[in-house]
């Protein structure tokens, strides 16, 4: 397991409701299991800003870092944001502190966006969970569970 502590912008409840991802599987204690591509991981929060990640230092480096966008400081964005001179995107950044933009499959959030048209986030993740079922390639993750990767 890769641990990896980040101060701030890190919430993975809110990031898996908010909308821009579907194959999120919420586990016990807060953990998410996360397909990305041909990956899957296991992420768990540990407590005081740290995480788990069920894979090696190399995976985490050359996939889920990039994947959860760790390079740029959410904190220093919202730092440039003043209650003054925008009350409003003011108060929207600070409700959304912890979602950080995920940088997923382009393909995937396309097809995941016209799936979405007209539905409510739980028949998305069905039609998506379907959609893979049916043409993914299936794969294995490391606690030996069957997942499928998003067609491409």
């Amino acid at each position: 397991m890769f641990r990896l502590r980040i101060e701030d912008d890190l919430d993975l409840e809110k990031i898996a409701e908010s909308g821009q991802c579907f194959r999120w599987e919420q586990r016990d204690n807060g953990a998410y299991r996360i397909i990305h591509r041909t990956r899957c991981v296991t992420v768990r929060p540990l407590g005081a800003g740290e995480f788990g990640f069920a894979c090696d230092e190399e995976e985490f480096r050359t996939v889920w870092r990039e994947y959860f966008d760790l390079d740029t400081d959410y904190r220093a964005v919202r730092g440039r944001i003043t209650r003054t001179e925008d009350p409003f995107l003011y108060d929207a950044c600070e409700y959304g502190r912890g979602i950080r933009i995920l940088r997923q499959s382009a393909w995937e959030a396309l097809i995941s966006f016209v799936i979405s048209q007209n539905r409510n986030i739980p028949a998305i993740k069905n039609c998506i969970e379907l959609l893979c079922a049916a043409a993914g390639e299936q794969m294995t993750d490391d606690g030996g569970e069957v997942y499928n990767i998003f067609p491409s």
